[in-house]
Protein backbone atom coordinates (compact mmCIF):
# COMPACT_ATOMS: atom_id res chain seq x y z
CA UNK A 1 0.00 0.00 0.00
CA UNK A 2 2.56 2.50 0.81
CA UNK A 3 4.86 1.77 -2.53
CA UNK A 4 1.51 2.61 -4.42
CA UNK A 5 1.18 5.22 -2.43
CA UNK A 6 4.47 6.49 -3.20
CA UNK A 7 4.50 5.50 -6.54
CA UNK A 8 0.84 8.07 -7.11
CA UNK A 9 2.53 10.63 -5.15
CA UNK A 10 5.95 10.71 -7.66
CA UNK A 11 3.87 10.24 -10.47
CA UNK A 12 1.56 13.15 -9.19
CA UNK A 13 5.13 15.29 -9.10
CA UNK A 14 6.29 14.02 -12.26
CA UNK A 15 3.60 15.40 -14.22
CA UNK A 16 3.61 18.50 -12.07
CA UNK A 17 7.36 18.95 -12.52
CA UNK A 18 6.63 17.81 -16.76
CA UNK A 19 3.90 20.97 -16.98
CA UNK A 20 6.35 23.14 -15.37
CA UNK A 21 8.75 22.38 -18.02
CA UNK A 22 5.77 22.59 -20.76
CA UNK A 23 5.27 26.23 -19.67
CA UNK A 24 8.90 26.80 -19.38
CA UNK A 25 9.40 25.92 -23.07
CA UNK A 26 6.20 27.59 -24.20
CA UNK A 27 7.01 31.09 -22.59
CA UNK A 28 10.28 31.10 -24.36
CA UNK A 29 9.17 30.07 -27.92
CA UNK A 30 6.42 32.94 -27.24
CA UNK A 31 9.45 35.34 -26.10
CA UNK A 32 11.65 34.14 -29.23
CA UNK A 33 8.24 34.75 -31.85
CA UNK A 34 7.82 38.07 -30.17
CA UNK A 35 11.79 38.93 -30.41
CA UNK A 36 10.98 38.09 -34.20
CA UNK A 37 8.01 40.13 -34.82
CA UNK A 38 9.54 43.28 -33.03
CA UNK A 39 13.10 42.83 -35.72
CA UNK A 40 10.39 42.37 -38.36
CA UNK A 41 8.52 45.32 -37.63
CA UNK A 42 11.55 47.42 -37.07
CA UNK A 43 13.41 46.35 -40.52
CA UNK A 44 10.05 46.50 -41.85
CA UNK A 45 9.94 50.14 -41.10
CA UNK A 46 13.46 51.05 -42.53
CA UNK A 47 12.77 49.35 -45.73
CA UNK A 48 9.18 51.07 -46.44
CA UNK A 49 11.23 54.61 -45.10
CA UNK A 50 14.06 53.88 -47.61
CA UNK A 51 10.79 52.87 -50.42
CA UNK A 52 9.22 56.36 -49.89
CA UNK A 53 12.37 58.07 -50.19
CA UNK A 54 12.89 56.39 -53.73
CA UNK A 55 9.31 56.63 -54.66
CA UNK A 56 9.63 60.17 -54.02
CA UNK A 57 12.85 60.70 -55.80
CA UNK A 58 11.04 59.15 -58.74
CA UNK A 59 8.35 61.33 -58.45
CA UNK A 60 10.66 64.47 -58.56
CA UNK A 61 12.18 63.09 -62.06
CA UNK A 62 8.99 62.51 -63.83
CA UNK A 63 7.32 66.15 -62.47
CA UNK A 64 11.28 67.52 -64.17
CA UNK A 65 10.19 65.29 -67.37
CA UNK A 66 7.54 66.67 -68.23
CA UNK A 67 8.56 70.25 -67.30
CA UNK A 68 11.09 69.66 -69.48
CA UNK A 69 9.10 68.55 -72.25
CA UNK A 70 7.02 71.53 -71.95
CA UNK A 71 10.53 73.60 -72.10
CA UNK A 72 11.12 71.30 -75.21
CA UNK A 73 7.98 72.20 -77.15
CA UNK A 74 7.38 76.21 -75.73
CA UNK A 75 9.34 78.89 -77.58
CA UNK A 76 9.50 80.97 -74.56
CA UNK A 77 12.79 82.35 -73.57
CA UNK A 78 12.25 83.03 -70.15
CA UNK A 79 11.20 79.71 -69.62
CA UNK A 80 14.95 78.60 -71.12
CA UNK A 81 16.91 81.09 -69.64
CA UNK A 82 14.97 80.53 -65.81
CA UNK A 83 15.72 76.52 -66.08
CA UNK A 84 18.40 75.13 -63.68
CA UNK A 85 19.21 71.78 -64.33
CA UNK A 86 18.91 68.73 -61.38
CA UNK A 87 20.63 66.18 -62.90
CA UNK A 88 23.06 66.38 -60.31
CA UNK A 89 20.94 66.15 -57.60
CA UNK A 90 19.55 62.90 -59.08
CA UNK A 91 22.67 61.54 -59.82
CA UNK A 92 23.09 61.12 -56.16
CA UNK A 93 21.85 57.92 -55.32
CA UNK A 94 20.39 56.94 -52.16
CA UNK A 95 22.17 55.74 -49.36
CA UNK A 96 22.31 51.44 -49.90
CA UNK A 97 20.52 49.73 -47.73
CA UNK A 98 21.78 45.95 -46.40
CA UNK A 99 19.19 44.08 -44.67
CA UNK A 100 20.57 40.92 -42.70
CA UNK A 101 17.70 38.68 -42.14
CA UNK A 102 17.45 37.19 -38.68
CA UNK A 103 18.25 33.43 -38.79
CA UNK A 104 17.41 30.91 -35.87
CA UNK A 105 20.48 27.94 -34.96
CA UNK A 106 18.71 25.50 -31.98
CA UNK A 107 21.25 23.26 -30.58
CA UNK A 108 20.93 19.63 -31.30
CA UNK A 109 19.10 17.87 -28.62
CA UNK A 110 21.06 15.56 -26.27
CA UNK A 111 18.75 13.20 -24.68
CA UNK A 112 21.34 12.50 -21.64
CA UNK A 113 20.97 16.54 -20.81
CA UNK A 114 16.98 16.65 -21.03
CA UNK A 115 16.91 13.65 -18.73
CA UNK A 116 19.78 15.59 -16.22
CA UNK A 117 17.53 19.05 -16.72
CA UNK A 118 14.46 17.12 -16.08
CA UNK A 119 15.71 15.13 -12.86
CA UNK A 120 15.86 11.93 -11.62
CA UNK A 121 14.73 8.92 -9.79
CA UNK A 122 16.73 8.04 -6.61
CA UNK A 123 17.16 4.23 -6.94
CA UNK A 124 14.97 1.13 -5.25
CA UNK A 125 16.29 1.16 -1.44
CA UNK A 126 15.95 -2.14 0.57
CA UNK A 127 17.32 -3.65 3.93
CA UNK A 128 16.90 -6.86 5.28
CA UNK A 129 16.53 -6.45 8.52
CA UNK A 130 17.52 -9.65 11.00
CA UNK A 131 14.78 -11.09 13.51
CA UNK A 132 15.83 -11.40 16.89
CA UNK A 133 15.25 -14.65 17.37
CA UNK A 134 16.60 -17.61 15.46
CA UNK A 135 15.65 -21.00 13.83
CA UNK A 136 17.97 -24.03 14.10
CA UNK A 137 18.27 -25.52 10.76
CA UNK A 138 18.87 -29.57 11.17
CA UNK A 139 22.18 -30.20 9.80
CA UNK A 140 23.56 -26.58 9.77
CA UNK A 141 26.72 -25.84 11.37
CA UNK A 142 26.56 -24.05 14.76
CA UNK A 143 30.13 -23.20 14.43
CA UNK A 144 30.17 -21.58 11.15
CA UNK A 145 30.80 -18.06 11.37
CA UNK A 146 29.93 -15.34 8.73
CA UNK A 147 33.42 -14.12 7.36
CA UNK A 148 33.95 -11.21 4.38
CA UNK A 149 32.95 -12.43 0.77
CA UNK A 150 36.58 -11.70 -0.15
CA UNK A 151 39.50 -10.37 1.61
CA UNK A 152 41.29 -8.02 -0.83
CA UNK A 153 39.52 -5.50 -2.51
CA UNK A 154 40.16 -5.80 -5.90
CA UNK A 155 39.72 -3.22 -8.87
CA UNK A 156 37.04 -4.09 -10.95
CA UNK A 157 37.65 -1.31 -13.90
CA UNK A 158 40.16 1.55 -14.09
CA UNK A 159 37.93 4.45 -15.55
CA UNK A 160 40.42 7.39 -17.56
CA UNK A 161 38.56 10.26 -16.29
CA UNK A 162 40.87 13.15 -18.50
CA UNK A 163 40.50 15.79 -16.40
CA UNK A 164 44.40 17.04 -16.51
CA UNK A 165 44.99 19.69 -13.55
CA UNK A 166 41.60 18.89 -12.83
CA UNK A 167 41.17 16.80 -9.62
CA UNK A 168 37.83 14.24 -9.55
CA UNK A 169 35.22 15.75 -7.46
CA UNK A 170 32.37 13.64 -8.01
CA UNK A 171 31.07 10.38 -9.20
CA UNK A 172 27.74 8.95 -9.98
CA UNK A 173 26.94 5.56 -11.51
CA UNK A 174 23.69 5.64 -14.07
CA UNK A 175 24.01 1.47 -14.38
CA UNK A 176 26.46 -1.06 -14.59
CA UNK A 177 27.89 0.73 -17.60
CA UNK A 178 27.64 4.42 -17.56
CA UNK A 179 29.06 6.72 -15.17
CA UNK A 180 28.98 10.68 -14.56
CA UNK A 181 31.67 12.19 -13.55
CA UNK A 182 32.77 16.04 -12.76
CA UNK A 183 35.45 17.80 -12.14
CA UNK A 184 35.95 21.59 -10.58
CA UNK A 185 35.87 22.56 -13.93
CA UNK A 186 31.92 22.49 -13.91
CA UNK A 187 31.93 19.88 -16.76
CA UNK A 188 30.09 17.04 -16.42
CA UNK A 189 30.95 13.99 -18.69
CA UNK A 190 29.54 10.65 -19.20
CA UNK A 191 31.67 6.91 -18.98
CA UNK A 192 31.19 4.04 -21.03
Amino acid sequence: ADLKKNSQKLTSVINKHGDDLHREVDFIIKKVKSNLEEIDSKQLAVLNKQENEIKRTISEIVQCTADLEKLLNSNDINLVTAYKSRNTEFRKLPPKLKVSLPSFSPPKINKEQLYHYFGFLSSLSMKIEAHDTTMDSPGADASASYKPLIDEPQIVKDINTDYGKHRLRSVSCLSGEHVWRSSFDNIMRLSF
